[in-house]
This record gives C-alpha cells, sequence and structure tokens, in this order.
C-alpha cells in the first residue's frame, strides 16, 4: 500500500545553491515487503530535463528515533495517533487469532480425515469415529457454544 504524505516536503540544495528550496510535495511512504523497511519515495527534476526517482528507506530500528522526533515535533498529535494506531491494531488482533486458530482447527481435522481414509477394518472404524468426533468438536467451538459435561 502506498500512501501520500499530505504534508511533506523535499528540499534541494547543491554546491550552487546556497539554500534549500523546496523542490517537491508529492512523497509517499509505503512497505512493499513487511519486514524489509518502510520506503519514502519522492521524484525530483533532473539538470538534464528529465526526472529522478528518489527513495528512503529505514527499518524497525529507527522507529524509535523517528517516533521521538515526532514527540519532539508535536508532542500531542504524535502520542494521539500512536495511540489510535495501537488501539486499531489491538483491536484486529483478536480477528488474526480467530483466523489462525481456524486453521488449526482445519489443519487437525485434515489429519483426521486423511488417517480415516488410510484405515481399514478396524481401524478404520476407530479413525471414523475420531474424525466424527473432532469435527463435532471443531464444530461446537467455532459455533461459540461451550461443551455440554457428561451427566
Amino acid at each position: 500500500m502506498t500512501t501520500k504524505l499530505p504534508d511533506a516536503i523535499v528540499f534541494r540544495g547543491g554546491v550552487t545553491a546556497r539554500q534549500l528550496t523546496s523542490e517537491t510535495t508529492y512523497v509517499a511512504v509505503r512497505n512493499p515487503k513487511p519486514g524489509a523497511g518502510v520506503c519514502n519515495t519522492f521524484t525530483l527534476s533532473s539538470k538534464g530535463g528529465g526526472t529522478i526517482q528518489v527513495q528512503f528507506q529505514f527499518g524497525a530500528r529507527s522507529y524509535e528515533a523517528i517516533l521521538q522526533a515526532m514527540i519532539q515535533n508535536d508532542r500531542n498529535v504524535a502520542i494521539a495517533t500512536m495511540s489510535k494506531l495501537v488501539a486499531q491494531e489491538l483491536a484486529s488482533e483478536d480477528a488474526r487469532d480467530a483466523k489462525a486458530a481456524h486453521a488449526g482447527r482445519s489443519q487437525i481435522l485434515k489429519v483426521a480425515e486423511e488417517r480415516q481414509r488410510n484405515a481399514d477394518g478396524t481401524e478404520e472404524a476407530i479413525a471414523s469415529i475420531v474424525c466424527d468426533k473432532v469435527r463435532e468438536i471443531i464444530q461446537t467451538i467455532e459455533a461459540g457454544e461451550q461443551p455440554k459435561p457428561k451427566a
């Protein structure tokens, strides 16, 4: 996902320019591969008349310095924004956990079904009972019901 930074400005200066001048306000931030770093990209005019694309990338070890600079710039906005994002992440954690749990239960059922298919005779009958009970337990869990105690 690429997001344009709403109030970013890229300044440019050099040997022939004694001061920095505004070059572009279109700066995008993206995370092309989770774990590989956050990328900031922008395009600058080239001396030859074309353009040059610049990418500034930083990894997780830089987060603290960047967050600290954000807090120093505007403490209230930085903390409010980070709090909002942490709350969103925590809220979506339940959905991720449920998805992982479902995948685990599905894998258990798959193994039980495979053993049932590969069994014969008495083992097939036992495997069939086990497979049916695994399926029943999974349906109970996913329906949000509590298992019924035996009398």
